[in-house]
């Protein structure tokens, strides 16, 4: 009987200390320490005081997912601000360890409801659209790049034609990019990648016209030969 009463009194000493710590702030880690001790202590996995503690530490995980959301969120941006091209992998992989870190909060027990989790998940959605409006970016600075070099080739070549060809290889390569960028979830209506696809069709159409010119030039070369001969 005395053994008893005496684990009573150790359950109980157990429980108010969990308790306690939960309502002084430990960390998530820290409460469910208390808890597995308590369970193994009383022997009682639905022991009453869980309830309240298990409501704190629902709070803690979500308190603390927000904590690294905010953190990946910050990363992030000293990310874009050290570069000085378009970041979306770095959007993408915060955004994916927001996510990681909300399903586990979930399933060792935080409210999918609670504040602090919604607010990790506008986190993770704002995230996700820098991801695509940065790849949309890429997509338009690829484009400008091609059309800078095929200016360069031009004005290199003058008064010749250019050399007909790669102007619509370059606008086939654009065309990837934009297919490429609309498969990983950018909006086909994008306006930077219509921009792109704008500057593709103009390559194409100047090295049709390269082509026509290059034709006639050969045929008047031609000429002046017969007429030589």
């Amino acid at each position: 009987i005395r053994l008893q009463k005496d684990l009573a009194a150790v359950s109980t000493w157990w429980a108010e200390r969990t308790l306690k710590e939960a309502q002084n702030g430990a960390s998530h880690e820290a409460i469910q320490r208390l808890v597995e001790v308590l369970k193994a202590v009383s022997g009682d996995p639905n022991h009453p005081v869980l309830k309240e503690v298990y409501r704190i530490l629902g709070e803690r995980l979500a308190e603390a997912v927000l904590k690294v959301a905010e953190k990946l969120l910050a990363r992030d941006a000293a990310k874009v601000e050290s570069s000085n091209v378009p970041q979306p992998d770095s959007a993408l992989h915060a955004a994916e360890g927001i996510k990681a870190e909300m399903v586990q909060a979930v399933a060792m027990g935080a409210p999918p409801k609670h504040p602090a989790m919604a607010r990790s998940k506008e986190i993770e959605v704002k995230l996700r659209m820098e991801e695509k409006s940065r790849i949309a970016d890429k997509v338009l600075l690829f484009a400008e790049a091609a059309e800078d070099r095929d200016t360069q080739q031009e004005e290199a070549a003058a008064p010749s034609v250019p050399k007909v060809g790669p102007a619509s290889e370059a606008a086939d390569s654009i065309e990837r990019e934009v297919n490429a960028a609309i498969a990983k979830g950018v909006l086909e209506t994008d306006s930077r990648l219509q921009e792109a696809k704008t500057m593709a069709k103009a390559l194409r159409d100047k090295d049709g016209t390269r082509k026509r010119m290059a034709a006639r030039e050969a045929r008047l070369a031609a000429k002046a030969k017969e007429a030589e001969g």
